[in-house]
This record gives C-alpha cells, sequence and structure tokens, in this order.
C-alpha cells in the first residue's frame, strides 16, 4: 500500500469517526479500502446508526484481527484534520480512495494479461475497465477514463492519426506531425522557412487535411506565385513578368499548375494584423471532419488581444493563446514560423539553438516541437553553387514526444521546391 492511498484511507475513516453526521455523505463500499481493516471499520460506523468511539475501540480490542486493534483505531482517530469539513472535501477524499482502487483493479487485470496473452484476458480487461469506469461519487475517474483510452488503443486503430510531411529525412527522424499540436519553424531571414512551410503545406494537404496558409508578411498573390512556381517548375523570377519572360512551354505549365493548385485542400489568408482570436475564427470555419493545420507566417508579426506593456509579454500570450487553441480544437495543429534573434550571427557556428527564439522564451515552453532551418552555404559563400541548389539543416531541437536530431532537405531556389 502507497503512502498515499493508506493516508486517504485513513482520512475519510478519521473524518467519520469524528463528524458522525458526514454518514450520509459517505458513499464508498468497503472492498474499495484496500486495507481490509479500514474496510470492515467503515462498515461498522455506517451500520451503526447509535456508533460511537468507544464502542469501535471495544469492537477493535476484541477483534484485532478484523478492526486491527485498539492502537490500530487509535492513530487513525488521531490523525490533524486541517481542512475544513464539509459534504464538498469529504466527497474528494472518498474521490481519491475510489481512484486508487480503480487503479488497484487495472493493475490486477494487467499482470493477468502478461501472464497469460490470451484473447481472453483482453476481453477480461476491457470487462473490467468498463466496470470500474462506471464506478463514481458523482463525477470521478478521469484518470482512469484516460487509462481505458490506453488501453483500448494497444488493440484498436483508434489511435491519434500522424501526418507524414513528405520530407522523407525528416518523417524518419520524427515519424510525422500529430495532431493537437503547436510546433515552431524558426529560422534566420533567408534559410526558407516560408518556402519550407508552404512546401510542407503542400505536401500534407489531402482530402481529409484541410490546410489554411496564415500570410502577415506577403500577400496572396505573392504566396501564390511562390506556390505556382513550385508546381510548375517554372522560376519564380519569371512571375515578375510573364508575358516578357515566359516561353510557351512556361505558360503551358503553369496553367497546369493553376488546374492543380485550384484542387488542393489548401487556402491562403494574408493579413497584416493577425491576432489568435482571428486565427480561432478561421479554425472555426474549417471543415469539423477534417485534419486542420493551420500555418502561420510569421509569430512575431501578429498581434495579441490584450494590450500588453512590452513585446516580450505580447508574444508571450500569442503562443499561450495559440498553444490554448491547438489543444481546445479537435484535429487541430498549429505550425508556427519565428524569427530568431540576431545573436546568431555574432557567433562562430551560426548553427541555430533555442536560445535564439526571439522576443519569448514562452514559445520554448508552449511548443510541442521546434525545427531550425540552417544553410550553411548562406554562410559560406564559396560553397553557393551555380545552379541554386542548397542543402538545408532541419535541426530539431525540441521534441516532446519522440527523437531530437537533424534531417537534410535540398532547396531548389529557383522553383521554391524542397525535398
Amino acid at each position: 500500500m502507497t503512502n498515499e492511498t493508506m493516508y486517504f484511507e485513513k482520512l475519510v475513516l478519521a473524518k467519520l469517526i469524528k463528524f458522525p453526521e458526514l454518514r450520509n455523505e459517505f458513499m464508498l463500499e468497503p472492498i474499495y479500502f484496500e486495507d481490509e481493516r479500514h474496510g470492515n471499520i467503515a462498515n461498522m460506523i455506517i451500520r451503526n446508526q447509535e456508533f460511537t468511539y468507544e464502542d469501535l475501540l471495544s469492537s477493535a480490542v476484541e477483534s484485532p484481527e478484523v478492526y486491527g486493534g485498539y492502537d490500530f483505531v487509535n492513530d487513525i482517530a488521531s490523525i490533524d484534520i486541517i481542512d475544513i469539513v464539509n459534504p464538498r472535501t469529504f466527497k474528494k477524499d472518498q474521490e481519491k480512495t475510489l481512484e486508487n482502487y480503480k487503479l488497484r483493479e487495472i493493475d490486477k487485470k494487467i499482470k493477468e494479461y502478461q501472464s497469460a496473452k490470451s484473447p481472453e484476458t483482453v476481453q477480461g480487461i476491457n470487462a473490467e475497465i468498463q466496470r470500474l469506469s462506471k464506478l463514481a461519487i458523482d463525477h470521478n475517474g478521469k484518470k482512469t477514463e484516460v487509462l481505458k483510452d490506453m488501453f483500448e488503443s494497444l488493440f484498436e486503430d483508434n489511435s491519434s492519426p500522424i501526418i507524414k510531411t513528405d520530407f522523407t529525412n525528416l518523417d524518419n527522424l520524427i515519424d510525422g506531425i500529430e495532431m493537437n499540436q503547436l510546433n515552431i519553424i524558426a529560422a534566420r531571414p533567408s534559410m526558407g522557412k516560408t518556402t519550407f512551410a508552404l512546401q510542407m503545406a503542400m505536401n500534407i494537404q489531402t482530402d481529409e487535411t484541410e490546410v489554411i496558409f496564415c500570410s502577415a508578411e506577403t500577400t496572396e498573390k505573392v504566396v501564390t506565385r511562390r506556390i505556382l512556381s513550385n508546381l510548375s517548375g517554372v522560376p519564380l523570377n519569371k512571375f515578375k513578368n510573364p508575358t516578357a519572360l515566359m516561353t510557351i512551354e512556361d505558360i503551358d505549365k503553369v496553367t497546369a499548375a493553376i488546374g492543380l493548385y485550384s484542387k488542393m485542400n489548401i487556402n491562403i489568408v494574408d493579413d497584416a494584423a493577425f491576432t489568435p482570436n482571428k486565427i480561432r475564427s478561421l479554425v472555426q470555419g474549417m471543415n469539423d471532419d477534417t485534419d486542420k493545420i493551420v500555418f502561420i507566417d510569421y509569430m512575431q508579426l501578429m498581434s495579441s488581444d490584450n494590450r500588453k506593456n512590452n513585446r516580450y509579454e505580447e508574444v508571450s500570450e500569442i503562443s499561450r493563446e495559440l498553444k490554448i487553441l491547438s489543444n481546445e480544437i479537435p484535429n487541430l495543429t498549429i505550425i508556427a514560423l519565428s524569427q530568431l534573434s540576431r545573436a546568431v550571427e555574432t557567433r562562430n557556428d551560426k548553427r541555430p539553438n533555442m536560445s535564439d527564439l526571439r522576443e519569448s522564451g514562452q514559445i520554448e515552453q508552449d511548443a510541442n516541437m521546434i525545427m531550425f532551418l540552417y544553410r550553411d552555404d548562406y554562410y559560406n559563400r564559396d560553397e553557393e553553387t551555380d545552379d541554386n541548389i542548397s542543402e538545408v539543416e532541419v535541426i530539431v531541437g525540441k521534441n516532446k514526444d519522440g527523437p531530437q536530431g537533424i534531417a537534410t532537405v535540398t532547396f531548389y531556389k529557383d522553383t521554391q521546391r524542397m525535398y
């Protein structure tokens, strides 16, 4: 018996002994007590409407094997009760005792399964968990419900979906994107974070996965150009003056890309004044039946819904609100882009780390995953190639539910593609 279990069992009994008026609020069965003597004491108090502490002591002396003996009972009655005794606090003590009982029973069934792995034991565990989940003192047992769901997930394919990014090296490292998370893509300017985010958005969108790309930095038209360059393979610079720079073949490719993009489950929303509430409104307009991924480019361009004394507090609140939103809406993950501080530029090794996140340590606290982008050829110009292709390191600096590490992707700058 754990110290916590013993404490709450004794606390319930001590309150019954000292405050008999709580008898009508007592909802536990004797079997719920791990110590059988505790259950016997509770049973005696409840059955005897004329109960007195002296009666209990006499019974304990006469039947120590049943009630534990004089010292055992006296020890319970001597417990200091520091809270205000009322039905509400008494109910909480009982809830804890009941929860401990449920966990013990689940543990017994799990051990049965471990010793005899058969369909019958699995059915037995499920039946026991169903029984235990119905036991309650008004509304108790959230932990038991979670354990029930976790156990069922071991045998049923009802786990939360993991969406592949289609960056092979990255998926090999992190497996993919999970739902109800706040993830961060952080980099210094010109590392390719918008291109990386757009490529990921195009990779993960399907009929079952809806994507919104929130652009606070550029217009929808500019973002769309980058998407069409990616899909068509026509260099981005040609979109500045198509009639002068594009060939007939280029125009055919872009026309096909327009048709392809029109069918994609991705929408661009541009707004120079995004707030968490605006993001929430966008999410509430998305399809309830799909997985939802919202990209924000980028977090430091957002404003909070409440005026703050300084920018640090404002970015902290934005981060917190995005985290709350990602947890609150079913099947939603938010992927926010973030700038890094200039401190990166002052180091010999310019690979970013957690301390470089700009304007708020709250981002590091709230994020489930933080990915930093680094291009060595940006800082070492002699490594640049004539074909305008770069290797980008995706540094997974934080991953609450998986490994950290580095994955590489290839950046085709002319056509805004990453693979």
